[in-house]
Protein backbone atom coordinates (compact mmCIF):
# COMPACT_ATOMS: atom_id res chain seq x y z
CA UNK A 1 0.00 0.00 0.00
CA UNK A 2 1.23 3.51 -0.79
CA UNK A 3 2.28 5.99 1.90
CA UNK A 4 -1.06 7.89 2.17
CA UNK A 5 -2.88 4.57 2.53
CA UNK A 6 -0.55 3.41 5.27
CA UNK A 7 -0.90 6.75 7.08
CA UNK A 8 -4.70 6.50 7.01
CA UNK A 9 -4.66 2.83 8.02
CA UNK A 10 -2.35 3.59 10.96
CA UNK A 11 -4.47 6.55 12.05
CA UNK A 12 -7.67 4.50 11.98
CA UNK A 13 -6.19 1.61 13.94
CA UNK A 14 -4.94 3.97 16.65
CA UNK A 15 -8.12 6.08 16.76
CA UNK A 16 -11.02 3.60 17.01
CA UNK A 17 -13.80 6.10 16.20
CA UNK A 18 -15.71 6.51 12.92
CA UNK A 19 -14.56 9.27 10.55
CA UNK A 20 -15.96 10.75 7.35
CA UNK A 21 -13.60 11.51 4.45
CA UNK A 22 -13.50 15.26 5.17
CA UNK A 23 -12.64 14.88 8.85
CA UNK A 24 -10.18 12.07 8.24
CA UNK A 25 -8.47 14.25 5.61
CA UNK A 26 -8.09 17.08 8.13
CA UNK A 27 -6.69 14.71 10.75
CA UNK A 28 -4.06 13.12 8.48
CA UNK A 29 -3.29 16.24 6.44
CA UNK A 30 -4.20 14.83 3.02
CA UNK A 31 -6.65 15.99 0.32
CA UNK A 32 -10.20 14.74 0.87
CA UNK A 33 -10.31 13.19 -2.62
CA UNK A 34 -7.23 11.09 -1.89
CA UNK A 35 -8.63 10.04 1.48
CA UNK A 36 -11.92 9.07 -0.16
CA UNK A 37 -10.10 6.79 -2.62
CA UNK A 38 -8.17 5.13 0.20
CA UNK A 39 -11.39 4.72 2.21
CA UNK A 40 -12.96 2.98 -0.78
CA UNK A 41 -10.06 0.50 -0.93
CA UNK A 42 -10.07 -0.07 2.83
CA UNK A 43 -13.79 -0.84 3.01
CA UNK A 44 -13.06 -4.19 1.35
CA UNK A 45 -9.97 -4.87 3.48
CA UNK A 46 -10.12 -7.04 6.57
CA UNK A 47 -10.03 -5.03 9.77
CA UNK A 48 -12.04 -2.04 8.51
CA UNK A 49 -15.73 -1.28 8.33
CA UNK A 50 -17.43 1.35 6.20
CA UNK A 51 -21.05 2.29 6.76
CA UNK A 52 -23.54 5.13 6.79
CA UNK A 53 -23.18 6.49 10.27
CA UNK A 54 -22.30 9.39 12.51
CA UNK A 55 -18.85 10.92 12.10
CA UNK A 56 -17.13 11.23 15.46
CA UNK A 57 -15.69 14.64 14.54
CA UNK A 58 -18.33 16.66 12.63
CA UNK A 59 -21.34 14.64 13.86
CA UNK A 60 -22.84 14.47 10.34
CA UNK A 61 -24.60 11.30 9.25
CA UNK A 62 -22.56 10.30 6.19
CA UNK A 63 -20.40 7.44 4.96
CA UNK A 64 -17.80 6.75 7.65
CA UNK A 65 -14.99 4.27 8.12
CA UNK A 66 -13.43 2.84 11.25
CA UNK A 67 -11.14 0.05 12.29
CA UNK A 68 -13.05 -3.13 13.07
CA UNK A 69 -11.10 -4.15 16.13
CA UNK A 70 -13.24 -7.27 16.58
CA UNK A 71 -12.12 -8.77 13.38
Amino acid sequence: MELPGRAIETFLTTHPAAFCADCLAKRVGLPAGQVSMVMHRLQAAPGFRSEAGLCSECRRKVSVIKADLAG
